[in-house]
């Protein structure tokens, strides 16, 4: 093996290493454009029945620009978690969760309760 061929790897392996590097970089600064974001909600589901006027609906938003319960928003905590009181009038009741993240994606959800007086 000669000095030429030994450079010539080492410059071809720094190269490999090189587009990983900026391979590796690139995915993780790309990947909530190429994933999305997404929306995590407890508290309430699709269908529930509630004896009580008050609902507390928490759970978590990552990378949201807007976030909005009934078309008021919500802000967070430090970790993306939200929680957020809710009063639900006799009957049935349809809850509004809209989002919208900073690539311009939209995420609607909502939630058909009903909730039973007891008066």
């Amino acid at each position: 093996m000669t000095k030429h061929d030994f450079k010539t790897k080492i410059n071809i392996g720094a190269l490999i290493v090189l587009f990983i590097v900026a391979g590796t970089y690139t995915y993780f600064k790309m990947k909530d454009a190429l994933f999305g974001s997404n929306i995590k909600i407890s508290g309430i589901f699709d269908g529930q029945v509630f004896n009580s006027p008050i609902v507390n609906i928490t759970g978590t938003a990552k990378k949201m620009k807007l976030f909005a319960i009934d078309g008021r928003a919500i802000s967070f905590n430090g970790a993306s978690q939200f929680n957020e009181s809710l009063v639900l009038i006799p009957g049935y009741n349809i809850v509004n969760i809209h989002s919208e993240d900073s690539f311009g994606r939209q995420i609607e959800k909502n939630y058909r309760v009903y909730y039973k007086s007891n008066t």
